[in-house]
């Protein structure tokens, strides 16, 4: 049943009817308009058909002026009815188990997946977490490629039984509203400075960006060495003609001891089967913690003064012990230690109580440090930076460019334009920051 008013707002008679077999309404129903007025209905019937079109529009409501429809149904009780169709509250679940059987998508074996395999639906939510789609798979289980290798295997057993010598967690159960951080291997083959492997090392790492600021962690700054400081010791040392020489701290970041309390779980492949659904109370520090660099630092900066050495008022990573005659100068940066002195005894004295409180590897003399590398000649020792360059260049995929003995045309142009965008943003950036760092030691670099 249709009925034909002439405005919305607007009291007047119809003038043109616009339907087909009008009749006359018989009734005492009226339409509210907006203004709050009632107007009568004068006609009612059907719409005007459509030959072109198979939809036959009946029982509607027009408004004269736009032509727009108002409503399908007259109102009730002064109202528009407006019914909100049923919805059965429904969640979504991708698949109820993981198997872990191989499968034909590689990616599944990698991570979650980013479009989840959900059918169109369509209904609509009017109310918040009507609809629900819930991923209740987690991390896609899966074995690294490195484990596998029996010399990666012996590696990390070598970490773990060095964690376990250190004495760097011991098992609880998780306490309630405590933040649990995840851990991972890192493997890494370690070289000379040659360029050739010398031994595979795996590293266990926390996953420290779990961490939670003021629940187990707190200040995590930690000074270290300056490069003027690190060219005012070479510069000393090949004055005087004084020895360097080099000791790396083994597990460096393993003698920090934590003031907070940090709960991490346990090692994969490691977990222990008395105690598998404990985890690991940190004791000690661990490589990738937001406190580690400096939890360590404090360990090594609360024993070097009982050994006789005093802190350097310009640098807090210098060290300064005076022996009798002897004056014996100590760098530390992270975990590497550079010591000089013109007394070989003394070096020696330095390196034997240094041992007794920290795993610790003598390196001899210095030879590589920092990017920079060391000759020994009879006029001093010779700073070059040849495989810090060469392996900035095999960065940038340009091992086989040439050296060149001259600088490239002065009067080149760069232009700002013209030029494709970098593909990866990220690898250029640290190419640049690479760049930075050679400067740092007095080169001038010309880059056409």
């Amino acid at each position: 049943m249709t009925a034909m008013v002439a405005q919305a707002c607007s009291s007047s008679p119809f003038i043109e009817v616009w339907m087909s077999a009008p009749s006359p309404y018989i009734g005492s129903e009226t339409i509210i308009a907006t203004n709050g007025s009632g107007l009568a209905i004068a006609h009612i019937g059907s719409s005007i058909s459509t030959p072109t079109s198979s939809l036959q529009l009946t029982n509607v409501l027009h408004d004269k002026r736009t032509g727009q429809i108002l409503f399908t149904d007259l109102s009730h009780n002064g109202l528009y009815p407006m019914p909100l169709p049923s919805f059965v509250h429904t969640a979504f679940l991708g698949q109820n188990s993981f198997s872990s059987a191989p499968h034909m998508c590689q990616p599944c074996l990698k991570g979650k997946f980013t479009k989840l395999p959900f059918v169109l639906a369509k209904s609509k939510s009017t109310i918040p977490f009507e609809t629900v789609h819930s991923d209740v798979w987690g991390p896609a289980p899966g074995c690294s490629l490195e484990v596998k290798n029996s010399k990666w295997q012996h590696a990390m057993q070598d970490e773990f039984d060095a964690l376990q010598k250190q004495r760097t967690w011991h098992l609880v159960p998780l306490p309630p509203i405590r933040n649990l951080v995840g851990c991972k291997w890192v493997y890494r083959l370690k070289r000379n400075p040659y360029g050739s492997m010398t031994r595979y090392k795996a590293r266990l790492v926390a996953k420290g960006f779990s961490q939670v600021v003021g629940l187990d962690y707190g200040e995590t700054f930690s000074p270290v060495v300056k490069h003027t400081t690190v060219h005012l010791v070479l510069a000393s040392a090949t004055t005087f003609g004084w020895k360097l020489h080099q000791l790396d701290v083994k597990n460096a970041f393993l003698h920090g001891i934590l003031q907070e309390e940090v709960y991490m779980s346990q090692p994969q492949g490691f977990v222990d089967p008395l105690y598998p659904h404990h985890v690991c109370r940190l004791d000690k520090s661990l490589y990738a913690l937001k406190q580690a660099l400096r939890a360590w630092n404090e360990r090594f900066t609360s024993y070097i003064p009982c050994i006789g050495f005093r802190t350097s008022e310009v640098d807090p990573s210098l060290f300064v012990k005076q022996d009798g005659p002897s004056l014996v100068l100590l760098l530390l940066y992270v975990d590497d230690i550079i010591l000089t002195s013109f007394s070989p005894a003394a070096i020696a004295s330095v390196i034997t109580l240094l041992s007794k409180e920290f795993d610790m590897t003598n390196l001899g003399h210095l030879h590589y440090f920092l990017g920079l590398q060391i000759q020994y000649t009879d006029a001093g020792i010779s700073v070059t930076q040849f495989k810090y360059i060469k392996d900035v260049l095999s960065k940038a995929n340009l091992s086989e460019c040439k050296p060149c003995v001259t600088l490239s045309h002065p009067n080149h142009k760069l232009l700002r334009d013209g030029n494709l965008p970098f593909s990866d943003p990220t690898h250029f950036r640290s190419l640049v920051g690479a760049l930075q760092y050679l400067t740092l030691r007095g080169l001038t670099l010309h880059i056409p």
